[in-house]
């Protein structure tokens, strides 16, 4: 099938108009016929034109696609697809992706926020949606450019509806602030995102409603596909970015760490532009707080951010929490271990015994040597000399407790 711009640039030839060095613009099946044309003169070129339709098995379909073109008629725009995408295009497109929120949530793309179960993946996508609404700056303190009632779209992929409610009540969103891919009728329907009828409205509501932020809330709970697989992968999460680019939305999906801590499903770091991780370093001393931060992008890296749970709200910081000091583990026998064998040793020691015969019986109990020696130092034994033999008694006052526990039976 011939394109609009070549049947226009053909039709203009044969009625004797020039390309004017515009062959570039002609899609290669037709660019060394127009540079014919154009070369000779305008009584010949219908006679070129019918000896290049005797060599076409579509002459009849090229003939009345070129009758039915006016070539005083302005010139159709050239077809993209005449020619091949070079660093302009590339560099036309990377431009035209913007920030809503700078460095973190990139426009046109998807994004994520990958968390361990538990840390706060919904509470921080709530706060943001209650940012949207109430039109105040993000968390960092940029500014928020997106009008007051802007509301956020959720594919609520883990029916955690419950939380949902009670977050927008604790936050003071209004029903109408969080958007579902659901009808009326329905609200808990459009979680199935393998489903192309659902993206098909998934698509549709975010042209319609425009919503801030389209958050998928869990990515594993919203597929059946094995994402690490990739062509699972590429089924899952190609439709999603189409759609991101085509609506111009920011996508945020939320997933869960792995216990490398990396993001669960290692395809879903590629899919996404910019990666987001929180973690609660402190658990026991700090609670409430969070550590977030950019853990990838096409940008600059920007500030690690500190996040703490309010009851109204989540505030945020630049003072991260971190990880305690770890307290260095004292080599030697597990505890339980050492008390059994303390335990033995005042037994073994009821009277004193050469270290010989101690240490074999101790074997033979499956104590190993550092843990007896440990049993010894930790009661005080005393070790003396009889016969040029090593002998071992329990200190004074346990040996005397010992003597009254024998001397009771």
């Amino acid at each position: 099938m011939i394109r609009p711009f070549d049947a226009w640039t053909l039709r203009t030839l044969l009625a004797g108009g020039s390309i004017d060095g515009g062959q570039e613009a002609i899609s290669s099946p037709f660019r060394l016929l127009a540079a014919h044309l154009d070369s000779l003169p305008s009584e010949g070129r219908q006679a070129a034109w019918n000896g290049f339709l005797c060599s076409r098995a579509d002459a009849e379909e090229l003939t009345i696609a070129l009758s039915d073109v006016d070539p005083s008629s302005p010139s159709p725009e050239p077809d993209p697809a005449g020619r091949c995408a070079n660093l302009a295009d590339l560099r036309r497109l990377v431009a035209s992706v913007g920030w809503h929120w700078g460095q973190w949530l990139a426009a046109g793309v998807l994004n994520g926020l990958a968390a361990d179960p538990g840390t706060g993946k919904t509470v921080m996508a709530t706060d943001l949606a209650r940012r949207l609404w109430f039109r105040q700056p993000w968390p960092d303190g940029q500014e928020n450019s997106f009008p007051e009632g802007t509301r956020t779209l959720w594919v609520p992929g883990d029916r955690h509806y419950a939380q949902l409610m009670e977050l927008a009540s604790s936050y003071g969103l209004p029903d109408e602030a969080l958007l579902f891919n659901a009808s009326p009728d329905d609200p808990t329907d459009g979680l199935d995102l393998d489903d192309p009828a659902e993206l098909g409205k998934l698509a549709d509501r975010i042209e319609t409603e425009s919503p801030g932020l389209v958050i998928v809330d869990t990515v594993g709970m919203s597929t059946g596909r094995n994402l690490c697989r990739p062509e699972d992968a590429n089924a899952y999460f190609g439709p999603l970015m189409d759609i991101a680019r085509e609506t111009g939305a920011a996508f945020l999906l939320l997933t869960h760490l792995s216990k490398n801590g990396d993001a669960l499903g290692r395809r879903f770091t590629g899919a996404c532009r910019v990666v987001w991780k929180m973690t609660a370093p402190d658990p026991e001393n700090q609670p409430d707080r969070r550590r977030v931060w950019v853990d990838k992008t096409f940008s600059i890296n920007p500030p690690v951010l500190g996040m703490s749970f309010g009851d109204a709200d989540c505030s945020f910081d630049f003072s991260p929490p971190s990880e305690p000091e770890p307290v260095p583990r004292k080599r030697g026998p597990a505890p339980e271990k050492l008390e059994a064998c303390k335990q033995w040793l005042v037994e073994r020691l009821a009277c004193p015994s050469p270290v010989n015969e101690v240490r074999r019986d101790s074997e033979k109990e499956k104590y190993s040597s550092g843990t007896l020696y440990d049993a010894r130092d930790a009661l005080g034994v005393e070790e003396y000399m009889v016969d040029r033999r090593k002998w071992w008694k329990l200190p004074g006052e346990m040996e005397s407790d010992s003597s009254e526990v024998e001397t009771a039976f």
